[in-house]
């Protein structure tokens, strides 16, 4: 066969979808869903269904990237405009996600459906990861409201539990303060007495108990009794003072720690307003109103139902059409394996006729060599024998010159 009519053939086979005009095709719309331009070639009614099913893809990317941005907003407790950028990456992530999945079906009815499993978990991640930040919203009063409750709670209870702890400290110090105070006022009302009886004894007769003017037995005692007293005030006074000094200046300190542990903490508390602490007041709302409860579960519900939308399409369009576009793909396949087998056919052929040149070569290069010998023969060594080779086993095609 001529190389003319060899093109013809390749021609031939490859159709009117060879692998240039396979390159040229452009699938628009429908490579949202899955679609390639060469294989709608094939099955001009399938384009209809994939330029709408990768419309719809294409539409549900830019809701679900806008629902991916609120919930980034609620997540990061920040504003919507701050997270702008998560609705481009998330759309594109999203197509590129949609279109790995629809283009993976095939005919296989068992394997589609084994396909759709992990999307559909998808489906439901996606549901759980924007449907909750989007619930908070819709109901940011309520949380609002359970948030304030709640905040005025902890409020109080963590004041109270900073309270006590610095109240004991405090009191503590205020009773070794009192403590002080009365041994040093005793001392003092010690000292007074004594001075006073002293007194009466020495130079009042209504208050002596000897009623004798001058400082006698009694007179001294109570003197000696005031001196000690005194003696004893004087060298208590400076611990005393010390100790006094020392529980005050605690006593401050734990009173302006306590001041700033509470201001800290309502003001952690305060802020406390995170996705997760925000989902806590939420299922605290749900609990108190069953109803907002099943709006929420429907609305995750509704999530699921518009993300696998275009999946249940195009599973039902599989199954009642029976896959043409898939055929084809399938059959364009068979028809790349074929060109791939004959190059590997090709390839084969090559290396076993390269193997046999080379042995034909090695052959040929040890008759010549067996040929000089037998013109110049070593008197002293007898030369080896060895059994002709037929032509036939050395590959080659006819016998050679020599023989």
């Amino acid at each position: 066969m001529s190389a003319a009519s060899t093109d013809d053939v390749n021609a031939t086979e490859a159709g009117p979808l060879g692998p240039a005009r396979r390159r040229r095709a452009r699938a628009g719309w429908p490579w949202f869903a899955g679609g390639d331009g060469s294989v709608l070639a094939t099955v001009p009614s399938e384009t209809s269904f994939f330029a709408g099913l990768g419309m719809w893809v294409a539409g549900m990317a830019v809701v679900s990237g806008f629902g991916m941005t609120v919930a980034a907003s609620q997540w990061w407790s920040t504003s919507i405009v701050h997270v702008l950028w998560v609705l481009p990456l998330w759309a594109v992530l999203y197509c590129l996600i949609e279109r790995l999945v629809l283009k993976s079906f095939g005919t296989s009815t068992t394997g589609n459906l084994v396909i759709a499993i992990p999307r559909l978990l998808l489906s439901l991640a996606i549901a759980l990861v924007i449907g909750l930040p989007m619930a908070q919203v819709i109901y940011s009063g309520s949380i609002n409201d359970e948030l304030s409750k709640t905040r005025t709670a902890r409020i109080h209870e963590a004041t109270n539990q900073i309270t006590r702890l610095y109240d004991a400290k405090i009191a503590a110090a205020q009773n070794e303060i009192a403590a002080a105070q009365h041994q040093g006022a005793s001392l003092q009302r010690q000292v007074t007495n004594s001075k006073f009886l002293s007194q009466c004894e020495a130079g009042e007769t209504s208050c002596s108990q000897t009623h004798k003017l001058g400082c006698g037995p009694y007179c001294k005692r109570d003197a000696r009794q005031a001196a000690a007293a005194a003696a004893a005030l004087k060298k208590a006074r400076p611990l005393l003072a010390a100790t006094i000094a020392a529980d005050q200046r605690k006593i401050g300190v734990w009173r302006a720690a306590e001041a700033g542990q509470i201001a800290n903490r309502v003001a952690a508390i305060k802020a406390d307003r995170d996705f997760l602490a925000r989902q806590a007041a939420l299922v605290r709302v749900e609990r108190a109103s069953p109803a907002v409860r099943k709006y929420v579960e429907f609305f995750l519900a509704f999530l699921i139902a518009i993300d696998l939308v275009a999946l249940v399409l195009k599973l039902t369009h599989l199954f009642s059409t029976g896959g043409a576009y898939e055929r084809s793909a399938a059959a364009l396949r068979k028809t790349d394996l074929v060109e791939v087998h004959r190059l590997e056919e090709r390839a084969a052929v090559l290396t076993r006729r390269i193997t046999l040149e080379a042995r034909a070569e090695e052959e040929a290069d040890e008759l010549r060599i067996r040929g000089e010998l037998t013109r110049n023969p070593e008197p002293d060594e007898p030369r080896p024998s060895r059994p002709a080779v037929p032509w036939s086993e050395r590959g080659l095609s006819a016998p050679p010159a020599d023989a």
